[in-house]
């Protein structure tokens, strides 16, 4: 249940593909995988005897330090809700994977966990629609910050495609790039 560190693993690239060989020679097929989080999430849909369950790696280190990993199931409830919906879509039910009989939590675990993932999904993807009619002038306020709202500057894409939204805070300091999987609520500027 601890970390597993090395100083071979000199990128998070090589620790996952060290993972990937290790559950292969344990008789896995890896059916679908991602990695999320900047690659300190990694998630393999793993398929042995008939049944596909979820391989869950939380990823840190350095290059001069080496990487490490702590892995678990998702009946051990992990925090991160960060799992991709392609690979949830390919994981057995929850009562295949996990005994109904012994009363353990894991079963109730892996279903609240696949639940906080589709939820996450779904708000990413209404704040990602969100971000698209944002505007400079409109103001937005996050989750988890306090009462100040941002105002937008610029809304665009960057060179990788992704959304990229700035904004100024209300004392005007900034321009601070705005994580839109936060986002609150819109005031629209007025036209």
């Amino acid at each position: 249940m601890g970390w597993l560190y090395s100083t071979e693993w000199d990128s998070a690239a090589k620790m996952r593909d060290s993972l990937r060989d290790d559950l292969t020679r344990a008789g896995h097929e890896i059916v679908k995988e991602a990695t999320v989080a900047f690659g300190r999430r990694y998630y393999a849909a793993c398929k042995k005897n008939g049944v596909t369950s979820l391989f869950v790696a939380l990823i840190e280190g350095s290059p001069k330090n080496g990487f490490g990993y702590k892995d678990m199931d998702e009946g051990c409830g992990p925090n991160d809700t960060d799992c991709p919906l392609s690979v949830l879509a390919v994981l057995s039910p929850v009562e295949d994977i996990y005994c109904p009989v012994k009363d353990d939590g894991a079963a109730k675990w892996a279903t609240e966990f696949r639940a906080k993932c589709r939820a996450h999904a779904a708000t990413r993807a209404a704040s990602a629609s969100a971000a698209k009619a944002l505007k400079p002038g409109d103001k937005v306020w996050l989750r988890n910050t306090k009462s100040n709202p941002f105002t937008i500057s610029v809304v665009g894409k960057n060179a990788k495609g992704t959304f990229r939204v700035l904004g100024y805070d209300e004392k005007g300091l900034g321009p601070y790039r705005l994580p839109m999987a936060r986002l609150d609520r819109v005031e629209v500027a007025n036209a």
